[in-house]
């Protein structure tokens, strides 16, 4: 098979398996989509019959129901049968009226009593009574009160089909006394069925089934009506010939065929007949015991997707022609500058001159001998380089054999005692002179034996074991014993495992450390001597440490109660004033009233001295009580203060007011200081130690006054409060002083650190507000400070401050 022929395969394999496959799957998928169209079609069909046939149906029995509610039909019906007579020519007009609606179809109406006795009918003398029972329809309506039919069925000479339809007649209590029946011809449905087949130009269909699938209608065999039926047989064929529901003469035909149940919606099922296949829609009338049902022949349901299955089929054939034609012409453009370079390149490493191959052509025949070109200069260099990689062997193996040579030499002149064995053996391949002089000379018999020879020698460590360590991976470094003569001797053993070849080989070195062992455990011993010492001076270091801390402890308990001390200081200086006001006051109205009762016992006393006397003590005791007010706030605020301070109590307060009453404190201490104090609060409720956060805002104010306004004559100092969004407080205390640099901001909680050292400034004051607000309420802190740009103290605490034990 050549070339050509081999594309050509290729080709049409590979455009008209896909190209069947995919025909195969739009086939089989537009037969499922048409058939799913023409059962919607079908089923649509069949409930547009229905209510058609509905239609007809509610139309009637709602017209008679209107009719019904004539008050002729009641006045008769209640009258006594005695004064029925002067009514007769009424009854007949209103039933006359009923009947004329639809003088085509409807043969007759009606009035009947509540027995089903016919009183009179506008096909009936007036006085004729029609024999027997009156109609079928009677007994329904009457139980049911409903309106109701029944039919088709075939009564008297005229063998017209006919439907009976019942209405009873009410009184005014809403009491049935009577009937009004039409009797309508079955011709009106028959048109129904007629004119519904007339618009459907398909080749459906439609049958109406009435009570035991008598057949009521048919689109195309009116002749058929009441003569046919679905099923049952000659016994039941009579028994409806009886009751008129089957034509009473000539013989009835089978519909073969098992219909499927029907409900208020179209449902589908196929029917064999035996000599063909329908597709049926079976669908209930509403109101009646009747059934629409539409069918198609297998044929005819299958046409369509035949028809567009024929059509693919064609268009398939002719895609496979121009495919196989498309192909042919492809597989020759391709095959034949194939050909051609073939028969070139079969020329190529043959004796002679290497053929000049056409590189200079065009196309696939020029890419592919520019190719070959390419790939024999690449095969002469690959043929050049592997005669330079055996020139590098060669080299290699002369490297190699000196390289052993000098290992071999390295290996006998080495100072260091080695021995050489075989790993899958054990056997001992070597030794050096270093080894015979360290183990005496009998060592040289150890070649040729096994390392399991070993261990029954105590002049040699054992290192069988220490084999098998080696075989589970890693080197070996070990330490071993000998016990010889002059005593103990201590061997470092090494080993490391290399491959030789195709042979495992394990070089061993066995070193006497024995002076370096002995120098290791002098100074273990002299190590746990240090240890036990180290551990005294630590014992110590603690004890002194501990006593440090207690110091400090001291020195900040000292240092607040330094502070509560200018504290208590500075309020009873500003007492003073208003107490020594109240006393200058007092006594200067006991001067007066001692004038005043004096004159008053002489006999002297005027009004014009009463009034004065009066206007003096409303002046004096509006004085009294100004500075007495003032020596209560201050007493009520330092009570406050001082008790925050000395309990260091838990207690539920507002920060703004525990900030005011502290700076209230404060303030107869700032008097002549260079900064002034500023308060910008906002109420935060807080569950927390006041006293802490007293001592706190206290220390802050003073490391300003006492450092931010140094050389200057005014400045501020702002204390500000704040809830923030997280649920926690915020406190600062900004000044725009003198500033810090790096490295007192680096420095400044740290204790014992100030500069104002013997200046007034102790070094704790700042270290005693970082640990209230780490410690005690549960906070951080942050300082933010420049040269000439003042400080800004900022603390965020939590609302409810940790039990002191968290």
């Amino acid at each position: 098979m050549n070339i050509r022929t081999r594309l050509l395969l290729v080709l049409v394999v590979a455009a008209l398996v896909p190209l069947y496959l995919a025909g195969w799957f739009a086939l089989r998928a537009n037969s499922a989509a048409r058939a799913e169209r023409e059962d919607a079609a079908l089923a649509s069909r069949a409930n547009e019959m229905a209510a058609d046939v509905e239609s007809f149906v509610r139309g009637s029995l709602e017209a008679l129901r209107a009719d019904a509610g004539q008050p002729i039909f009641e006045r008769y019906l209640t009258a006594a049968p005695d004064a029925r007579a002067p009514m007769q020519a009424e009854l007949r007009g209103a039933l006359r009226s009923v009947a004329v609606k639809d003088p085509i179809h409807v043969m007759s109406a009606a009035l009947l009593d509540a027995t089903g006795q016919v009183l009179g009918d506008t096909a009936l003398a007036p006085a004729e009574r029609e024999p027997g029972q009156s109609s079928p329809c009677a007994p329904l309506a009457l139980s049911s009160g409903l309106g109701t039919l029944t039919g088709p069925s075939v009564d008297g000479p005229s063998r017209r089909p006919f439907i009976y339809f019942c209405q009873p007649v009410r009184n005014a209590r809403g009491h049935i006394i009577g009937l009004l029946r039409l009797r309508v011809s079955a011709a009106r449905l028959q048109a129904i069925v007629w004119r519904g087949a007339l618009n459907d130009l398909s080749l459906r269909r439609v049958l109406v089934l009435g009570r035991e699938g008598v057949l009521v209608a048919h689109s195309s065999r009116p002749e058929w009506v009441l003569r046919s039926r679905v099923g049952g047989d000659a016994a039941s064929d009579a028994r409806l010939r009886r009751e008129g529901l089957l034509a009473p003469d000539g013989e009835i035909q089978r519909l073969p065929g098992a219909l499927p149940p029907a409900s208020q919606t179209a449902q589908l099922a196929w029917v064999d007949t035996g000599a063909d296949q329908l597709r049926v829609a079976v669908v209930n009338v509403r109101d009646s015991a009747w059934r629409v049902v539409v069918l198609i022949p297998r044929a005819v349901w299958l046409a369509g997707s035949q028809a567009e299955g024929r059509t693919i089929l064609w268009l398939g054939g002719a895609l496979t022609v121009l495919l196989l034609l498309a192909a042919w012409f492809a597989a020759g453009r391709i095959a034949e500058p194939i050909v051609r370079l073939t028969a070139l390149a079969d020329q190529v490493g043959l004796e002679g001159p290497t053929p000049r191959l056409p590189v200079e052509a065009g196309g696939e025949v020029g890419r592919l001998a520019r190719a070959i070109q390419a790939m024999t200069e690449r095969l002469e260099e690959t043929l050049a380089r592997l005669a330079a990689q055996v020139e590098e062997q060669r080299a290699t193996a002369s490297r190699l054999q000196i390289s052993e040579s000098r290992f071999a030499a390295l290996f006998n002149l080495s100072p260091l005692p080695l021995l050489l064995s075989d790993r899958g053996s054990g056997e001992i391949v070597d030794l050096n002179a270093a080894f015979v002089a360290q183990f005496g000379e009998d060592s040289k018999a150890l070649p040729g034996r096994t390392l399991l020879n070993l261990r029954d020698d105590s002049r040699y460590p054992d290192l069988e074991q220490l084999a098998c360590r080696l075989g589970e991976g890693g080197d070996v470094d070990a330490l071993e014993t000998l016990d010889t003569a002059g005593g103990a001797v201590w061997l470092r053993i090494f080993a490391r495992a290399f491959e030789a070849g195709e042979r495992s080989l394990a070089i061993w070195t066995c070193v006497d450390v024995s002076e370096a062992e002995q120098t290791r455990r002098a100074l273990e011993e002299l190590n746990a001597s240090l240890e036990s010492r180290v551990e005294r001076r630590t014992t110590e270091l603690r004890e002194t440490l501990a006593r440090l801390q207690q110091a400090q402890d001291e020195l900040v308990r000292s240092e607040k109660l330094a502070a509560l001390g200018g504290l208590v200081a500075g309020v009873a200086h500003e007492l003073n004033t208003p107490i020594g006001n109240s006393v200058t006051v007092a006594s200067t109205i006991g001067e007066m009233t001692q004038k005043l009762t004096a004159e008053m016992r002489a006999g002297q006393l005027r009004r014009s001295q009463l009034d004065e006397y009066l206007q003096a003590m409303v002046d004096a005791t509006s004085l009294i009580e100004r500075n007495l007010a003032r020596a209560r706030t201050l007493v009520t605020s330092f009570k406050q203060v001082s008790v925050d301070r000395v309990s260091e109590a838990r207690r539920k307060f507002d920060l703004a007011d525990v900030v005011a009453e502290v700076a209230e404190t404060l303030a107869p201490g700032l008097r002549g200081q260079p900064g002034r104090l500023e308060l910008d609060l906002r109420n935060v409720a807080m569950d927390s130690y006041p006293g802490a956060i007293g001592q706190i805002v206290t220390n802050l104010v003073n490391n300003a006054m006492l450092h931010a306004f140094e050389g200057r004559d005014d400045g501020h100092v702002v204390i500000s409060s704040a809830q923030l969004p997280d649920g926690s407080a915020e406190l600062c205390c900004r000044d725009d002083g003198c500033g810090m640099d790096a490295e007192t901001l680096r420095k400044i909680f740290d204790p014992f650190f100030t500069t104002k050292f013997g200046r007034g400034g102790s070094g704790l004051g700042m270290h005693i507000v970082y640990n209230l607000v780490t410690r005690v309420l549960g906070g951080r802190i942050q300082v933010d400070s420049q040269p000439g740009l003042g400080a800004s103290f900022r603390i965020v605490m939590p609302q409810v401050a940790p039990d002191a034990g968290e």
